[in-house]
């Protein structure tokens, strides 16, 4: 069915990732960037931190350098264990 209504839709295959690339965002905040930003702040390098704000003010536009910031989860983040503090 995805493959019909794909040939159906008459858009060529860069128009339709272009059309992806404008709805999902590249970089998100994952729990292990996360972790990683407040575990370099609480020994005061806030420098993650600064980084995770400029990524996620823009998340679409892709930034040469920052490529694991919109890759997979390394497999330790597997064990992260969050918790909602409300």
């Amino acid at each position: 069915l995805y493959a019909q209504r794909l040939s159906g839709d008459g858009l060529a295959d860069t128009e339709r990732r272009a059309g992806m690339d404008r709805a999902n965002p590249l970089y998100i905040l994952r729990n292990h960037l996360a972790e990683e930003a407040i575990r370099a702040a609480k020994q005061g390098d806030a420098g993650k931190i600064d980084v995770l704000l400029g990524l996620l003010h823009d998340p679409f536009t892709e930034r040469e350098g920052y490529e694991l910031y919109a890759a997979l989860p390394p497999d330790w983040a597997c064990q992260l264990e969050v918790s909602c503090s409300s």
